[in-house]
C-alpha cells in the first residue's frame, strides 16, 4: 500500500463531495498522479506546476516535454495526454451546441477554444443565420512555427456547412497579438471571397496567452466591408 494511500482517499472524498473546481491545480493534478505514480503523486504534481506554471499548461505540453520531468514515467505521460484529449473532447463536443448571439459570445468562445496553446492553430467557425455553430476546422502549424492554410480550404468549409456567417480565430503562442502582413492578407482575401459567395466574415481573432487582437473591434472588417461595396460599384 502506497504511504500516500489515505492522502488519495482525502482528496478523493473532497473531490466527489465539494466538485472538482474546489480542488486546486496541485490537488487535481495530484489526483491524476496516483493511477500511476501512487508513491511520488505529490512531488511529481508540484515538480509539473513549477516547470509548466499551472495545470493546463501542464495538460497541453508534449509527450517529449513531460518525459523531460524528474518522476514522470512513460505510463504518467500517456495518462496525462489522454485525461487532455478527453477533456478537449468534452469540451469541444459542448461547445459546439452553443449559439453565438453577439461579438461578446464568439470572444470569449475564442479564448476557452485557444488557451492554452503551445502551437499556433486555425479554427475556421461556421454558423447559421441564429448564430448556431454548424461546424468548425482546426488547421495546425505546418512549417516555420505557422499555420498554412487556403483561401480555398477556408471557403470550401463555410460552403460544406452551408455557413450564413463565418468567424475566424488563431493563436500567437508567442505572446505578441499584433497581425503579420500574413494575417491581414488572409484576413481581407477570405473576406472578399465569402462576400462574392453571400457568406459574411464576421470576425478575425488572434489569441494570446497575453491578449487579443480583434479585427472587429480595430475596424478592419468595416474597412473592407467598405472596400468591397466601392470596387463592385465601380464595376456594375
Amino acid at each position: 500500500m502506497s504511504k500516500y494511500s489515505s492522502r488519495k482517499e482525502q482528496l478523493f472524498a473532497k473531490a466527489t463531495m465539494y466538485r472538482t473546481t474546489d480542488l486546486t491545480d496541485e490537488e487535481m493534478l495530484e489526483l491524476l498522479l496516483y493511477q500511476t505514480a501512487p508513491d511520488t503523486a505529490p512531488t511529481v504534481a508540484k515538480t509539473l506546476l513549477n516547470t509548466f506554471g499551472n495545470i493546463g499548461r501542464v495538460m497541453s505540453a508534449t509527450e517529449s516535454q513531460l518525459m523531460r520531468i524528474d518522476g514522470v514515467s512513460i505510463a504518467t505521460s500517456k495518462s496525462i495526454l489522454a485525461t487532455s484529449l478527453m477533456c478537449q473532447y468534452l469540451l469541444k463536443g459542448q461547445m459546439n451546441r452553443i449559439t453565438l448571439h453577439n461579438t461578446e459570445d464568439i470572444y470569449d468562445y475564442c479564448i476557452r477554444l485557444l488557451i492554452p496553446n503551445e502551437i499556433e492553430e486555425l479554427y475556421v467557425v461556421c454558423l447559421g443565420q441564429n448564430g448556431k455553430i454548424l461546424g468548425k476546422a482546426v488547421f495546425t502549424e505546418q512549417r516555420d512555427d505557422r499555420v498554412t492554410v487556403s483561401i480555398k480550404q477556408l471557403t470550401e468549409t463555410a460552403l460544406f456547412y452551408n455557413a450564413s456567417r463565418v468567424f475566424i480565430a488563431h493563436s500567437h503562442p508567442g505572446g505578441d497579438t499584433t497581425p503579420s502582413v500574413a494575417d491581414n492578407e488572409l484576413s481581407q482575401n477570405l473576406y472578399n471571397v465569402l462576400r462574392s459567395l453571400n457568406i459574411y466574415l464576421t470576425e478575425h481573432i488572434i489569441v494570446s496567452k497575453k491578449g487579443t487582437y480583434s479585427y472587429f473591434l480595430e475596424g478592419e472588417l468595416k474597412n473592407y466591408s467598405s472596400q468591397y461595396e466601392q470596387l463592385h460599384t465601380v464595376q456594375k
